[in-house]
């Protein structure tokens, strides 16, 4: 179905996502091994960054990003990620992205640039913790 979809132009519908994760609370079972899946498979991906940094002996964060992630789950993806990493990094925690990453990016860009953050604007700015809710204003 993947491929068909690809090699056709097609798109997943926008709300996928919301209804496999309300199909998984409700005990679906495929619903509940796609998630499953997809969490073995990210933790598979962050066990082997680990291992290519060398970093199973070090404490750092392993910030999980993105809606599904921060939003979506209930512990169906990031146990299986929980799982994988303190296989192979004991020191890391498991930690979900605090706000967007569009201000990351533009404390990136920010720092680039030679401008510092104030803590004023590093304040205002953690505060968005959901794109939605950043005013957006052309020129």
């Amino acid at each position: 179905m993947f491929d068909d979809f690809q090699d056709h132009g097609k798109h997943v519908p926008v709300h996928a996502a919301k209804l496999l994760f309300e199909a998984a609370a409700g005990n679906d079972a495929v619903a509940l091994e796609i998630l499953t899946r997809q969490g073995v498979e990210l933790g598979k991906s962050a066990a082997a960054v680990i291992h290519k940094l060398k970093m199973e002996k070090d404490t750092f964060d392993v910030v999980l990003a993105g809606s599904l992630l921060t939003r979506g789950d209930h512990g169906w993806i990031r146990s299986k990620v929980e799982q994988a990493v303190a296989t192979v990094a004991p020191n890391a925690t498991i930690v979900p992205l605090a706000t967007e990453p569009v201000v990351g990016a533009l404390w990136s860009a920010m720092d680039a640039d030679g401008h510092a953050v104030s803590q004023d604007v590093y304040d205002k700015m953690r505060a968005f913790r959901d794109f939605e809710h950043i005013k957006q204003t052309t020129r």
